[in-house]
């Protein structure tokens, strides 16, 4: 990931929903402690995995994590903040694999930099293709220092929506309507993307209906991680992600009925027909017009090309006049 934010964000979900059930741990047994970008995040997760071992009997779990990181920013008060805020995550198993899937991309960003530093010492072509390839397949965060703090919650800029009753609107509602009940996905899958104008809404819907394809859970994580794997810019800046997660938190926050989406997405669905058969009618029309105007004209099958033409300046040619007949008399 290209995003630290994602990162921080997926290790954070984790740690919070283990800190609810520690039983969810379970879901996760290869995860170690070292796939965890931030350090105070890999400290947490240790501490946890050893309270597990602990059994039940633990009274007060975010208390005995805490004294185990013995760090001045882990608290009972900041765990307990990190827990509360992990209470809709639906599956632990999903943040897993977001977060193993970072440190696999942590590792192949090193190992590009190993393959970087060989080239440039003796000359390779074979290293320097080697080196942008693995450029491309690398999206990593920064890995923090030790002495920096526990990362903050995060906490999304208040997004405007658009006018209500625009197109815009619309579309927002509808993915509004999807985040907030999202089995509502499999009632509008005949809509695709293309009913969406060319915006973040089309980017967040294909999203949304990949995410659903897999059988992970719609969340405002899973969907905007998505969309950066989706990103269409290697090298845009780390705000990409960053900028469409504070719109699609925006748009989960937003008031929606049920049922909604199947209304919104008729509507668009129609818009979409009508938009496409006009443009193919007025093709078809435009072709037609060009062809009867430029078109070479049909040659009749009596007509023949190499006969000349007589000029309209010249009279026709009289007829000879009769010979004379001889008076023959008896």
């Amino acid at each position: 990931m290209n995003d630290p934010s994602l990162v921080l964000r997926a290790e954070q979900a984790l740690i919070g929903a283990a800190l609810v059930d520690r039983g969810r741990l379970l879901d996760v047994p290869y995860l170690k402690p070292s796939a965890f970008a931030h350090p105070t995040n890999r400290a947490i997760y240790a501490a946890l995995l050893e309270q597990s071992s602990l059994g039940p009997e633990v009274a007060n779990v975010l208390t005995a994590v805490a004294e185990r990181v013995n760090l001045p920013s882990v608290t009972s008060d900041y765990l307990g903040t990190l827990a509360e805020a992990s209470r809709g995550v639906a599956s632990i198993t999903v943040y897993g694999r977001l977060v193993e899937e970072a440190a696999v991309r942590r590792d192949l960003a090193a190992y590009a930099d190993a393959v970087t530093a060989e080239a440039a010492a003796r000359p390779d072509h074979q290293l320097d293709r080697l080196a942008r390839a693995l450029r491309q397949q690398t999206r990593t965060a920064a890995v923090a220092e030790l002495a920096e703090p526990a990362p903050a919650l995060y906490v999304p800029a208040d997004v405007p929506l658009s006018t209500p009753g625009t197109r815009a609107h619309q579309e927002e509602l509808l993915l509004a309507c999807l985040m907030t009940y999202p089995s509502q996905v499999a009632q509008v899958e005949w809509l695709t993307t293309e009913a969406f104008e060319p915006s973040p809404r089309r980017e967040i819907y294909a999203a949304i209906i990949a995410v659903t394809e897999r059988g992970e859970p719609v969340e405002e994580l899973t969907v905007i991680w998505e969309i950066e794997r989706q990103r269409p810019d290697l090298s845009a800046q780390d705000t990409y992600a960053t900028s469409h997660a504070d719109y699609l938190s925006r748009l989960a926050k937003t008031a929606v009925a049920v049922g909604l989406a199947v209304e919104i997405g008729s509507e668009l669905l129609a818009d979409e027909l009508i938009t496409t058969l006009s443009a193919e009618a007025a093709s078809l029309t435009h072709g037609g017009s060009e062809q009867r105007i430029t078109g070479p004209s049909p040659t009749p099958a009596n007509h023949r090309i190499d006969q000349p033409t007589p000029s309209p300046t010249q009279p026709p040619p009289r007829p000879a006049a009769p010979a004379p007949k001889p008076d023959i008399r008896p």
